[in-house]
């Protein structure tokens, strides 16, 4: 996938890497955001949006956690893991339709089943969760 430099203002499509970079948990049973970027596009363009993550929970049952990429509140792409205690991957890879020219919020949410501890600790264990966002003209 090409890296584009950032938007300069004058039609340059952009790409953005953001990555987790502090340890985060939630008990939340509905979807509050992990991470959240704005990216600015142009006309014409649809965003490719790769997500990526690796969490673990406090559950000793078997239970459910979900994730899902939003652009402006709209849902792109859901995901889910049947967990226990240990640490477990997944990803979620979308394109949304044609954007308006205009500053778009892209978010990666999660949520927990049970209520249990849903973790991602990046700084103290092998976990981590990214976006990765790129503008595609058409």
């Amino acid at each position: 996938m090409p890296n584009f430099p950032p938007n300069d203002g004058v039609g340059s499509p952009q790409s953005i890497n953001l990555t987790l970079a502090v340890d985060t948990t939630t008990t939340s049973v509905s979807y509050v955001t992990l991470l959240s970027q704005v990216i600015g596009t142009l006309g014409n363009s649809s965003l490719l949006i790769r997500a990526s993550f690796s969490t673990s929970d406090t559950a000793s049952l078997s239970t459910g956690n979900f994730y899902r990429v939003t652009v402006d509140g709209t849902v792109y792409g859901y995901a889910g893991q049947e967990i226990f205690t240990c640490a477990q991957a997944g990803a979620i890879c979308v394109k949304t339709g044609v954007l308006t020219a205009d500053s778009h919020t892209v978010t990666l949410d999660w949520h927990t089943q049970t209520g249990n501890t849903l973790r991602c600790r990046p700084v103290t264990q092998p976990e981590h969760a990214s976006l990765m966002i790129s503008e595609v003209t058409i």
